[in-house]
């Protein structure tokens, strides 16, 4: 959806027991009462809209949210909130956007390379502004009306914790202060004069946490984070408005497919498990797409937003006690087992199954070394190396992974090489024939050679030949023997203890 629209304030209005019909969200009537206060505001959000999106992510690779629940009242349409309930309300919301929801596989096909997870979780603080321990939920008088973006400023700024350090959501019977107890829930998308006036909000009614209603109107409160990270509905301002997202279909929210596959805006086939869209809240919520995701990461990093997620905050509000250790790759040599052995001359094939915890793909090099001897540098997977040359002795083979962060890991291995068996050779050097004067033969002379090695090994020799001719003998070294009046025919020299042998015939 790409036609630009201007808007900052969003509410997620539905009734539960009429999940059917939809109730008239107030987003307008609030968006114009904010930014008529607030024009700063709406030029801020405007070039946010026009920008494309850019984000860092954690070193990591996790966002992690600090989360205060202000509690106000006892009652909330018959239900009470606890603890383990907003405990519950958050472990389900993390599954929602990391794709861990039990339903995530059953998208309908036509969405299925469209999902997008999303490595965010959210935590209840464990400490308060002033440092002090905290369960993350505060708990308060019955009162009413935070759902409206003016007239209880005043009210929402003493009851909030600082914004740029904690995501404060207000739990409410009666969002608006109008009598009407079924609203679900109302949340402001990113906004820096908010975040410094300590005004940034989700206000939610107590009635549709988690357990106390069904498991897909309790996704709801999923809807509401996504408006709080730049989220629109996927159906805002119907087949001719725009979420901003790429990959979300036109849709006008008038239509009445609820969880029906369809088409809606002409032949637009409509993301009915969006969890930016209402119809999930009937019963079929169950992806963001990729180009939500996008958006989200680069709301956090948006200056009302960026500090959240940051280690020193994470530290400060006591959702961890120390600093997060960047992870290092992981390196492991699939082929051969350590400690073998190999005969000069034989090659070592070095495979190398590498990951890295702090972001897909995010290996830079891998390096392979010979007894500390630089070898090779791979950059491109599969990360292999063949030794070639390794010449006698010890050699310890090892593969260093470096991601893109400069962290490493490394694998070894130990190889033994031992110097070929190099069996004795035998060659024919000449033969020569000596005549007497008057031209006839004389006799011939026959001339071999015997290599050895090593020379410490001594070897039997057995000479054959023709009419008999039989020889044995004993040598421990190169040498030449001599062979003398040898008749014509075929001779073979033979090493019967390696079944060696070669024959000559003249």
């Amino acid at each position: 959806m790409k036609k630009f629209v201007q808007i900052c304030l969003i509410c997620s209005c539905l009734i539960p027991g009429i999940l059917v019909a939809q109730k008239v969200c107030k987003a307008d009537k609030e968006n114009r009462a904010f930014f008529k206060s607030h024009p700063h505001a709406h030029i801020e959000h405007q070039r946010i809209n026009s920008k494309t999106p850019h984000f860092e992510e954690p070193p990591n690779g996790e966002y992690i949210i600090p989360v205060v629940f202000h509690v106000y009242g006892t009652y909330f349409n018959g239900k009470s909130v606890t603890l383990a309930l907003l405990e519950e309300t958050l472990a389900e919301a993390t599954k929602d956007f990391q794709g861990l929801n039990d339903d995530y596989n059953s998208v309908d096909p036509a969405f299925q390379s469209l999902r997008g997870n999303f490595k965010i979780s959210f935590k209840l603080a464990q400490l308060d502004p002033n440092g002090n321990p905290t369960n993350g939920m505060v708990t308060y008088a019955a009162k009413s009306g935070y759902g409206n973006s003016t007239g209880y400023d005043n009210q929402i700024k003493a009851d909030a914790w600082d914004n740029s350090k904690y995501l404060n959501v207000y739990i409410q019977n009666d969002l608006y202060d109008d009598g009407t107890t079924n609203n679900s829930g109302i949340a402001w998308y990113p906004n820096t004069w908010m975040t410094n006036n300590n005004l940034a909000r989700i206000v939610y009614n107590g009635a549709y946490l988690a357990s106390n209603t069904n498991k897909e109107f309790a996704s709801t409160f999923t809807h509401e984070i996504g408006h709080y990270l730049n989220l629109y509905h996927t159906f805002f301002d119907g087949c001719s408005g725009t979420d901003f997202v790429e990959d979300t279909p036109r849709e006008d929210g008038a239509h009445s497919l609820n969880c029906n596959p369809g088409t809606n805006c002409g032949d637009s086939y409509v993301n009915i498990e969006n969890y930016m869209g209402y119809n999930g809240a009937r019963g079929c919520y169950k992806m963001f797409t990729q180009g939500q995701v996008t958006r989200m990461k680069a709301a956090l990093d948006l200056p009302s937003r960026n500090s959240l997620w940051k280690e020193t905050n994470l530290i400060a509000t006591g959702i961890i006690t120390h600093a997060i250790d960047p992870v290092a790759p992981t390196i492991e040599i699939t082929n051969p087992n350590n400690n073998y052995t190999v005969e000069e001359g034989q090659s070592v094939e070095l495979i190398t199954v590498v990951s890295d915890q702090n972001g897909i793909d995010d290996i830079a090099k891998v390096a392979f070394f010979d007894n500390d001897q630089l070898q090779y540098t791979d950059t491109s997977t599969p990360y292999r190396y063949t030794y070639s040359q390794l010449e006698v002795g010890s050699h310890q083979l090892k593969a260093v992974a470096t991601d893109n962060a400069d962290l490493t890991a490394t694998a070894s291995i130990h190889v033994e090489v031992l110097a070929a068996i190099q069996f004795p050779s035998i060659h024919w050097i000449r033969t020569t024939q000596r005549y007497r004067e008057d031209g006839s033969e004389f006799y011939n002379r026959e001339l071999y050679r015997i290599e050895i090695e090593p020379q410490e090994k001594t070897y039997d020799i057995v000479i054959k030949g023709p009419n008999s001719y039989s020889r044995n003998l004993k040598t421990s070294s190169t040498q030449t023997i001599v062979l003398e009046d040898l008749k014509a025919g075929t001779y073979t020299i033979i090493i019967p203890s390696i079944e060696k042998k070669i024959s000559k015939s003249f």
